[in-house]
């Protein structure tokens, strides 16, 4: 049972957190690169896996940043139909304390 928990939860756990994906995806990167290239496609699956992650998120944030939307998931957390409130800009901050 001790090994159960290490190997599907404690040690996704330490390895997500040191390449900044969640404990579900590194899983999910294991199972999917193991189903496809066999032990290679285990090994390899996370590290590939954090880049793929890593460029859409990029993506997602620069689109974002050209249709001058939010970037923090927070403002997007409202449960009315109230638009999210638009996001601060520095100058107006710095313009603001004066």
């Amino acid at each position: 049972m001790l090994q159960q928990f290490d190997g599907n939860i404690l040690g996704p756990k330490i390895l997500g957190d040191s390449i900044g994906l969640t404990s579900f995806w590194v899983i999910f990167a294991v199972i999917v690169g193991g189903g496809l290239f066999n032990i290679m496609g285990m090994f390899l699956g996370v590290p590939i896996f954090a880049v793929i992650y890593a460029l859409f998120n990029e993506y997602v944030r620069n689109s974002l940043e050209k249709k001058k939307l939010a970037i923090e998931t927070a403002h997007y957390y409202n449960c009315d139909d109230s638009p999210p409130p638009a996001p601060k800009k520095p100058e107006e901050s710095g313009a603001a304390a004066e």
